[in-house]
């Protein structure tokens, strides 16, 4: 599940600022200038006063963001310590996060309409094979879902590009494993490359495929480099 908990959450601190910038501007108006009218001095096409709201409302609304963008960096520390213990130092651990906001919108509380719950969305059978006892504490979640997604990649030996290899691992996360075999299995009968993404998304669920495609989204908004497949 991703994205509607963050579009709501986005949606409610934009609505805030901008009723915060209404108010700060009839205080400024009311307290700070109390001879001047900036309804008045703006409809007198006033340049002084429509610059100076302007840069109010652009210092308000550029907090906000800054805020917002804090939260979603909270567990960064986190992604970034685990990707390089499992995968080496260089690897763009910013996957793992996009992975991380396509499961639940890196909200540790969540739990989804098939009972998989915390930040990594582990169902209960996957969460003790990985000795996670507490789904919703989120570093220990974040540490073994990198450590999942090592396990599921290793399994994908068959030549193909790096990025396509972490895709079909993310895939067996979402899907589980047997159903990615199957999708291969479909693709191969047909004729086509079974280890690549792009080649084998026509036989994959919807729910997998967009769940790649979602990762990778965010993986480019997050500054990992070359997070591509094919």
């Amino acid at each position: 599940m991703e994205t509607l908990t963050t579009l709501v959450t986005l949606f409610a601190v934009a609505l805030a600022a901008l009723v915060f910038c209404i108010l700060a501007v009839r205080v400024v108006d009311r307290l700070v200038f109390p001879d001047l009218s900036f309804s008045r001095a703006l409809a007198d096409n006033n340049v002084a006063v429509g610059v100076f709201l302007a840069a109010l409302v652009f210092g308000i609304f550029f907090l906000v963001s800054n805020a917002t963008g804090g939260e979603l960096d909270r567990y960064d520390k986190q992604f970034r310590k685990w990707a390089r213990y499992e995968f080496g130092f260089t690897y763009p651990w910013q996957v793992f996060k996009a992975q991380g906001m396509a499961e639940s919108g890196l909200d540790p509380a969540l739990c989804s309409r098939v009972g998989a719950c915390g930040l990594m969305q582990f169902m209960p059978g996957t969460a003790l094979a990985m000795g996670l006892h507490d789904r919703f504490e989120a570093r220990k979640s974040i540490r073994q879902g990198i450590r999942y997604d090592r396990q599921l990649w290793r399994k994908f030996t068959a030549p193909r590009p790096h990025w396509d290899r972490l895709a079909f691992a993310m895939m067996s996360y979402n899907a589980g494993m047997g159903n990615v075999l199957r999708f291969q299995a479909a693709a191969r009968s047909s004729g086509v490359d079974p280890n690549l993404f792009e080649t084998i998304k026509p036989f994959v669920w919807r729910e997998p495929r967009t769940y790649i495609e979602r990762i990778l989204r965010w993986c480019k908004r997050f500054g990992g480099w070359k997070c591509s497949t094919g």
